[in-house]
């Protein structure tokens, strides 16, 4: 198979910028990495000195962020008494095997959602586009 380029729409890098992450711990540097060289805008805990720290701290950090956490860790997100919506920036939860082989598809499938924007939801996302999403009652 020979690759080619495609032409993107200009306004497409700037549209997948709208995501800010927020990494866990959890999250495979090549993954941060690969999301970074795409245009988004991503952070890890690492990086502000809250490795080690608990569900509860990085979800706060995430909200006065105002950044999406980003984890493959996400079933602990759904308790929504100990994690609710209404300090929530969101929770992008990666439900996808950690091999190179998916690290492609789920750059390009967080990129999608980027564009979406300003949403203050809990999604899991699956390998082949497939996502569930828990968002408040209001």
């Amino acid at each position: 198979m020979v690759w080619t380029e495609i032409d993107l729409p200009e306004d497409f890098a700037v549209l997948s910028r709208r995501l800010r992450l927020l990494a866990d711990e959890d999250v495979d540097q090549a993954l941060v990495e690969a999301l970074r060289m795409s245009g988004m805008d991503v952070i890890t805990v690492a990086e502000l000195g809250y490795a080690g720290r608990d569900d509860e701290d990085i979800f706060q950090l995430a909200y006065k962020m105002d950044r999406v956490v980003l984890t493959f860790n996400g079933r602990d997100y759904l308790d929504h008494t100990k994690f609710p919506f209404h300090s929530c920036s969101g929770v992008l939860w990666l439900d996808f095997p950690r091999d190179t082989r998916h690290l492609g598809e789920a750059c390009f499938d967080i990129r999608q959602l980027g564009m979406l924007g300003g949403w203050k939801a809990k999604i899991c996302l699956k390998p082949n586009w497939v996502f569930d999403v828990w968002c408040p009652d209001d």
